[in-house]
């Protein structure tokens, strides 16, 4: 029996508001997912970064009830019934946090050209499927949460993977996600790989004006998305990195109209002149952040921009195809040094992200807490960026980042002392994300 319009309305208004209730229920909820069942942990180990201090703490007892912490500190009592994770001479620590992964692409890549054939010639359905694998590595290697910052998929596939992992489905980093990064006609991402003559796949979202870039905010959101991306420079995969993007004019436009949303705003930016216009349009935080002049550091520490180097991404041949290798050492390398002098002088904010995926697979991006302390930063300082700081940056510092009575059970460890050696942070050998231990090389 064929139904009437009246009834095809009422059943598509039925579907339309399970799909609210579901997304509200997944985008607008605390990060406490894949809740277990009620259980009582304690674990023991000899040194502590709790995400803030100078100093480990030493001898510690944390304990844990269901997936949330209750009590942290030395000769502890256990709870009656709680289970006992000795982790001996180890160091825990905060669950990672990735600012800038690329969850849908498969590394590596060694041209340009075979990143636009990764992204072309998978479905959408694969990307999700491939990006379900990098999530659980990502987790495997102790980054419990990953912002990733748009990747070039029209259908959804990165949010789908999010609540999959939200609701408890599969296993793997908590992702917080932008959708399509919003480029200008002509700007990075704007499909540069394929030939003029061929049908153009909507990878990035192309808004050019004022308007344009606000509607391209709410269409972005409409779709799911925690954060808005924004392309304020050319990128190294083509032509010059530090390249026009958007005006400060549509800058400013696209971050007012996701901030009343509320929702936060990641620019791309390559070079002092597209650095500057980020800053001054108010976007959260800037990722690369090549090129910048002393004055735009003063800048950014007053109007408390977070800034994410991604230095990983050109530091080793093996990381990066040669073209790109050049531009990177050309522009960034030597002057990370500088940016760091510059940024501990300003008191800007620093953040931990590797732009994990084109070049490198997410596991990898541990290797970058290396090249920070080369440039410069302490080791602390450097284990902040991915845990205190990175989670203050994504607005969950309520929940995550710190290891503090309260907040979720997100926590690592290491076999040595990252305090004196940040590479031991390449090989976490103790997972636990939400009260569930995921990995116990320790036992």
């Amino acid at each position: 029996m064929r139904s009437r319009p009246g009834q095809r309305a009422f059943l598509s208004w039925c579907v339309f508001l399970a799909c609210g209730l579901l997304y509200a229920s997944v985008s607008g909820a605390e990060p406490g997912e894949g809740v277990p069942a009620h259980h009582r942990v304690a674990i023991r180990a000899k040194r502590l970064f709790d995400g803030e201090g100078e100093q480990p703490l030493r001898d510690v007892t944390i304990l844990v009830e269901d997936d949330k912490i209750t009590a942290v500190g030395s000769g502890l009592a256990l709870p009656p019934g709680a289970t006992v994770i000795e982790l001996g001479t180890a160091t825990v620590l905060p669950g990672l946090i990735d600012l800038h992964a690329h969850l849908l692409l498969n590394a590596p890549a060694d041209r340009h050209d075979e990143v636009a054939l990764d992204v072309l010639t998978r479905t959408s359905a694969r990307k999700a499927l491939d990006g379900l694998r990098n999530a659980r590595r990502a987790l495997e290697a102790g980054f419990t949460t990953v912002r990733d910052p748009g990747d070039a998929d029209p259908y959804g596939a990165i949010i789908a993977l999010r609540d999959a992992i939200f609701l408890g489905h599969h296993q793997g980093a908590r992702i917080v996600a932008a959708t399509r990064p919003i480029t200008r006609s002509g700007g990075h991402l704007d499909n540069q790989w394929l030939a003029v003559d061929l049908p153009r796949p909507e990878l990035s979202h192309v808004a050019d004006g004022v308007d344009g870039v606000r509607r391209a905010v709410r269409e972005e959101l409409k779709l799911g998305g925690d954060w808005v991306k924004l392309m304020a420079s050319g990128g190294m995969m083509f032509g010059n990195p530090t390249g026009y993007g958007f005006s400060e004019e549509e800058l400013t436009a696209a971050t007012r109209e996701a901030h009343l949303l509320d929702k936060r705003v990641a620019a791309h930016a390559y070079g002092d002149r597209a650095i500057r216009a980020a800053i001054r349009a108010g976007v959260d935080t800037v990722e690369h952040a090549v090129g910048m002049a002393p004055e735009t550091f003063k800048l950014a520490a007053q109007r408390g921009t977070v800034l994410v180097p991604t230095l990983y991404e050109g530091a080793e041949p093996s990381a990066t195809p040669d073209a790109w290798l050049h531009k990177w050492r050309v522009t960034a390398l030597p002057g990370c040094k500088a940016f760091v002098r510059s940024a501990l002088r300003e008191g800007v904010k620093l953040a931990y992200g590797t732009d994990a995926g084109p070049r490198f697979g997410v596991p990898e991006g541990a290797r970058q807490f290396r090249l920070l302390v080369e440039c410069g930063l302490s080791p602390v300082q450097a284990m902040r960026m991915a845990t205190g700081t990175a989670a203050t940056t994504l607005g969950l510092d309520k929940y995550l980042g710190r290891v503090r009575p309260g907040l979720y059970a997100d926590l690592i460890a290491v076999a040595g002392d990252p305090f004196s050696d940040v590479s031991q942070l390449e090989h976490v050998r103790f997972v636990m994300r939400n009260g569930v231990v995921v990995k116990n090389e320790l036992r």
